[in-house]
């Protein structure tokens, strides 16, 4: 009977399941290195910005909304390697804060 247990384990197909399991979570914890660095690159980008216009304007009223906005559409103009060299602790490079300016220019 053990050998029985065995051989069935040992199918193809069997085998299988258990890979494609492990596959899947190991894609569902650890994201793709890119998709860090636009999320780090996307909230730098919007706390610059709500941070500058916060200041500029001494009033709060819809700027979370106009940052958020303008923070996507910037990204959405970035490369890949310029979203790659983004960190925390580190100032936002002067390109991305062109393409911030410009887009939060667009969302009124």
């Amino acid at each position: 009977m053990p050998a029985r247990i065995t051989a069935a384990f040992l199918r193809p197909g069997l085998l299988a399941i258990p890979a494609i399991a492990t596959l899947a979570l190991s894609l569902q914890i650890a994201p793709p290195a890119f998709a860090k660095g636009r999320d780090t690159a996307r909230v730098m980008m919007l706390d610059r910005c709500v941070n500058d216009e916060y200041r500029r304007q001494r009033n709060s009223d819809g700027v979370v909304k106009r940052c958020q906005c303008a923070s996507k559409k910037a990204l959405e103009a970035l490369s890949p390697s310029d979203i790659a060299n983004v960190s925390f602790g580190s100032s936002l490079p002067r390109g991305m804060r062109r393409e911030l300016a410009a887009a939060l220019q667009m969302c009124k």
